[in-house]
């Protein structure tokens, strides 16, 4: 292995450690907009052989949150980093049970309110009227009201 190989390689690794302790969805954003090469799918397949591993050997905590991670990287591979991003963002919403965590959220998130974004959701939710997803309809109709008008 060449010394740029090994170079590499080190960056590599502190990129994905640094992905799998962020805290946000916009902390993981950031990290694979800095590491455009995490969206590879090598990556994904390097960390759905690590779930299979950990949970042969019985860590199964740990293995879930490689799995969450692979999901994220293949999203943002998808989609594009923004767009998956912003569907993690939409996935937090619909799962917020008060005003206060879409509050929350929203203000973590302040990329959702951009116009770009709007247009986003305008766009899926077209596709899913399309598509005759009345799920996906309501969930970007309901993203398109959050990021527009104001909460208190």
């Amino acid at each position: 292995m060449g010394s740029d190989d090994a170079e590499f390689e080190r960056r590599a690794e502190a990129a994905m450690d640094q992905l799998m302790q962020s805290g946000s969805a916009r902390e993981a954003r950031d990290v694979v907009l800095a590491n455009p090469y995490l969206t590879d799918p090598y990556f994904s397949s390097w960390l759905d052989e690590s779930a299979k591993q950990l949970r042969q050997q019985g860590n199964v905590q740990t293995a879930v949150s490689v799995e969450h991670w692979e999901r994220v990287l293949r999203r943002f591979r998808e989609l594009g980093v923004q767009q998956g991003y912003l569907e993690y963002v939409v996935d937090a919403l619909m799962g917020a049970q008060t005003q206060e965590q879409h509050v929350r959220i929203i203000g973590d998130n302040p990329d959702f309110r951009k116009q770009a974004s709007v247009d986003y959701f305008k766009q899926r939710g077209a596709q899913a009227e399309a598509r005759g997803d009345q799920n996906g309809i309501d969930r970007y109709k309901m993203a398109m009201v959050l990021a527009i008008v104001p909460l208190a």
